[in-house]
This record gives structure tokens, sequence and C-alpha cells, in this order.
């Protein structure tokens, strides 16, 4: 038997298996509850979402917001500001810096 003719004996005896397949069936009206289902997608983030979408909730969200900016604004105004120059000469007199002019730098010794 060569390849040809055994794939055409395959290829009979797979569509011959389907001769005796029935159609699958459903329960009465299952598309239309199917649909139904899918349509109605309450979810618990559609939940919160509508929850927070309510004028009062998101007013009162807006307010606490701009309660604690003012809070934190007005808190940090009574401590005084860092002096940066005394920090850079603790820096300076730590790490020794020294100032160098560009001679200096480049002076060839013998």
């Amino acid at each position: 038997m060569t390849s040809k003719e055994h794939t055409e004996k395959r290829v009979e005896e797979v569509l011959g298996s389907l001769d005796n397949v029935l159609k699958a069936e459903t329960k009465a009206h299952f598309y239309t509850r199917l649909r139904s289902r899918m349509g109605n997608d309450e979810g618990v983030w559609t939940n919160l979402a509508a929850y927070i979408s309510r004028p009062t909730v998101a007013l009162t969200f807006i307010v606490l917001l701009l309660a604690i900016n003012l809070f934190i604004l007005f808190s940090n105004k009574d401590t005084p500001p860092e002096d940066s120059v005394d920090n850079m000469t603790a820096l300076a007199q730590e790490y020794h810096f020294e100032r160098n002019s560009m001679i200096d730098q480049n002076t060839i010794l013998p």
C-alpha cells in the first residue's frame, strides 16, 4: 500500500467515525439565561466605583484630602530652615578640603 492510498484510507476512517455523532443539545432557554448573566455584571469593582462616584462620598474625600494637605503645609512652617553654609563648612572641615589655586596644582618640582 502506498502512502497516498494509506492517507486516503485514514481520511475515510476519520470521516466515517463522525457519522454516528449526535448534535449537542441544551436545556430550554439556555442562551437567554446566558445573555442575561453576561449583561448583569455586578462585580466588586463595579459596586465600589458606584459608591465612590456618589457626590457626597467624592466631596468628602476631596475635603479630607485638602485638610491633610493644609495640615502638612502649616505644620512644616514652624521648623527653622537649615543653614546650608554651615553644612558645607562642616563637610569641608571633615574631609579637609582646601582651596588650591591653579598655579599650585600645576607646579612641577625638580
